[in-house]
């Protein structure tokens, strides 16, 4: 995560935290983000889904970031993060009603890192079923 944020975040002369990402790139995923239509609809094999639940708390440092900073990581969690997250779940759930859907609390996107044993366990056990 350390090394992540080494590429995406930097200190302003301030002292302030801020994306390295200029606003052009940004745009560019926010609007692929925000016009893709999965096509779950289209698997007709059984599938396994991983979703990585988080609170937002894991993206918090006391070492990096002002208290303004850490509100405004919380609120995005709480109001765009979470409920976008559980959009992506009940759509795919709709698509693909013969899935195994796992959630992964406090994981974030390298779940199947810090979340090793339990995906795997839950891999193993989606296999031999």
């Amino acid at each position: 995560m350390e090394e992540q944020c080494r590429h995406e975040i930097m200190k302003t002369p301030e002292g302030k935290i801020v994306e390295k990402m200029n606003d052009a790139i940004n745009k560019t995923i926010m609007d692929m983000l925000t016009s893709y239509v999965p096509e779950d609809s289209k698997i007709k094999v059984p599938a396994l889904s991983f979703f990585a639940i988080s609170n937002g708390s894991e993206a918090l440092s006391d070492d990096w970031m002002t208290e303004e900073q850490k509100t405004q990581v919380m609120e995005h969690f709480e109001t765009r993060a979470a409920p976008w997250k559980r959009e992506n779940i009940e759509q795919f759930r709709q698509n693909v009603p013969y899935a195994k859907i796992i959630e992964i609390p406090q994981g974030h996107h390298h779940c199947f890192i810090k979340h090793e044993e339990m995906v795997y366990d839950e891999m193993r056990r989606f296999l031999l079923d």
